[in-house]
């Protein structure tokens, strides 16, 4: 019994967490090997990294290591400056440099109006664009099959006002890689927004450009989000537009049967298809997702009464739909009433207190709740076989002792 216990604690722990489909991130490590100044191990993990994730969504894990490594720009500057001096054929080293570069140049220039950023902070934005743009060219040259550097190159090519065809190149090279994670397309939508060198139809006709079967449904989906967040001043026109709301759904819809756990998807599938008045769509997601504190920092909802009220129209919207959470709370009630009263029987006919099925189930029952807080259907799945195996084990000790 007490196997049983331990095995089902664990078991409801892993679908409480959900981060056991996702690695673990890795800035802080890559900050110490930087900080040790461990160059050998940073290149060994960013080489295999760069190998092993095909996934576009893991692929986003070796973006945030290097942006880990420069999140105290003065030592990186160092260690990054003696890392390339003391490896100049290492491709990982300059990429490093680049988005250093990068960063700092953002960071002098600041958010405003360029009419608003004084004169010496855009000289120093230029000069450490410059400074990117000789590290990341280098690293290309390098390895032109690493996709970060020209991924970054983007990037630069809109601080610097270069031409579209110019952009165009670099994310050329770093699609051809077939490496190229969200990221990639995310640079080149930012790029055309028309707050930089765009407007809103070149945003719109990359969105549909890159809607094909050929490129991931997570990227498509992602792209399609990037476009509704970077763009809050143009989201009257957006609604008004019907073939992006429903590309945008149906984007997110595809991409959630292959990242059914990540929240995220059905959050912006349900606020899309709800728009796009594809009700059924909406409530698929909605039963998969409820409100959370900090929600209202995506750039959909405003808040919970919002959220819900968006919840109770599609739901109104669409005949003979079943709310999912009902069910499973429905599901957990009996569960709980067909196991613990036999229990409590079993306990008083024969004087046992069976304290180890007691505290597993209370804790069974808090850990179910929270584990369908997280990912509907999980926890009640989880709960039903747990209670059904200690059943059986308790049944094969009563069975047991009746023997003896």
């Amino acid at each position: 019994m007490k196997f049983c216990i331990v095995a089902c604690l664990a078991l409801f722990q892993l679908t409480t967490a959900l981060g056991f489909v996702i690695p673990w991130r890795e800035e802080a490590r890559f900050q110490r090997l930087l900080r040790e100044r461990r160059f050998d191990d940073i290149e060994a993990r960013i080489i295999a990294m760069d190998r092993e994730l095909k996934d576009p969504f893991l692929r986003e894990y070796l973006d945030d290591a290097i942006q880990g490594m420069i999140n105290d720009p003065d030592d990186a500057t160092r260690a990054i400056n003696q890392w390339c001096s003391m490896r100049p054929a290492s491709f990982v080293a300059f990429t490093a440099k680049g988005y250093l570069c990068t960063a700092i140049a953002w960071r002098h220039r600041g958010c405003e109006y360029a009419r608003d950023v004084p004169e010496e902070n855009m000289r120093r934005f230029h000069q450490y664009l410059l400074y990117a743009e000789t590290a990341l060219t280098n690293a290309y040259a390098l390895n032109p099959d690493f996709p970060l550097a020209a991924t970054e190159m983007i990037t630069v090519s809109m601080g610097r006002c270069r031409p579209r065809s110019e952009m165009e190149q670099w994310f050329n090279r770093a699609i051809q890689t077939k490496k190229a994670g969200p990221r990639t397309y995310g640079c080149k939508e930012l790029y055309l927004q028309p707050k930089w060198l765009g407007s809103v139809e070149e945003v719109l006709s990359f969105c549909y450009e890159i809607d094909r079967p050929e490129t991931p449904p997570l990227i498509t989906a992602i792209t399609y989000g990037d476009t509704w967040h970077d763009m809050p001043q143009r989201e009257v026109a957006l609604l008004g537009n019907h073939e992006y709301l429903m590309r945008t759904a149906l984007a997110y819809d595809r991409s959630s049967l292959r990242y059914f756990w990540r929240r995220r998807q059905h959050l912006f599938c349900a606020f899309f298809a709800e728009r796009a008045h594809n009700y059924p769509l909406a409530v698929k997601h909605l039963n998969w997702i409820s409100w959370r504190d900090g929600d209202d920092e995506l750039p959909l909802w405003e808040n919970k009464a919002a959220f819900l009220a968006d919840r109770a129209n599609a739901f109104r919207q669409t005949p003979r739909a079943i709310d999912l959470r009902f069910v499973l709370f429905g599901v957990l009630g009996l569960t709980t009433l067909l196991f613990y009263i036999p229990v409590f029987v079993c306990a008083y006919r024969e004087n046992r207190p069976w304290r180890d099925s007691l505290i597993i189930g209370a804790s069974l029952v808090f850990l179910a709740t929270r584990a369908d807080y997280w990912q509907p259907g999980l926890g009640t799945l989880s709960f039903v076989v747990a209670h059904a195996f200690i059943a059986w084990r308790i049944h094969c000790e009563r069975t047991h002792r009746a023997v003896s």
